[in-house]
């Protein structure tokens, strides 16, 4: 069980901090208490007092709503060694709705120690567009088929919750980067994070 307390200061329209403590009391384990302070961010801020709020920065209609990405970066086996591979991308998403995207990508994790493993996962996507459709930040889940030659070359199903973060670098080019929580059922799971690049049509 988690109890929490927080208190907010808006610093002006669109950033503010906040002091938040949590208590978490367990049943067989050690009770913890954590402090934390944080700054956010505003997409939708209102408008200064006597003039008209700010538009949403979406647009409802995305011109360009097919992207292909190829992203490299690091495998982390979720273990008391924690080692490390390289770890690439590659992957197709497309914009379903003003604040829906679903992916299809390649994943390959690299050899970290106990795994070997290469797999395709598709995703359904959470997003928020903002700069004027520029940016994006969003959360993705779904189902990630995998093959691990050090799990007796079994192929197994797990599960892929993600992270992503993009922004425009030119009229059709964008950089993205991504950190996958790979969770499996064998005491395998990992944590990949990539960087890349993609192009929007």
């Amino acid at each position: 069980m988690i109890a929490s307390v927080s208190t907010s200061y808006q610093l002006n329209r669109r950033w503010g901090v906040e002091l938040r403590a949590n208590r978490t009391m367990t049943a067989r384990s050690v009770d913890l208490t954590s402090v934390l302070v944080g700054i956010g961010y505003t997409f939708d801020a209102p408008g200064a007092p006597g003039t008209k709020d700010s538009q949403p920065s979406w647009r409802s209609d995305r011109a360009r709503p097919n992207e292909i990405s190829a992203s490299a970066g690091q495998t982390y086996v979720n273990n008391f060694e924690s080692e490390t591979a390289t770890a690439f991308q590659f992957e197709y998403r497309r914009n379903l709705a003003r604040k829906f995207d679903w992916t299809a990508g390649v994943l390959r994790e690299g050899a970290p120690g106990p795994l070997d493993r290469t797999g395709v996962l598709s995703q359904l996507w959470a997003i928020r567009p903002f700069w004027n459709d520029r940016a994006t930040i969003g959360i993705g889940l779904g189902p990630y088929l995998a093959y691990d030659s050090k799990d007796d070359d079994r192929t197994r199903l797990s599960a892929a919750i993600s992270f992503t973060g993009s922004v425009m670098i030119s009229n059709n080019v964008l950089m993205r980067a991504t950190w996958h929580r790979i969770a499996t059922q064998y005491d395998r799971d990992t944590d990949v994070f990539l960087l890349g690049v993609g192009m929007r049509w």
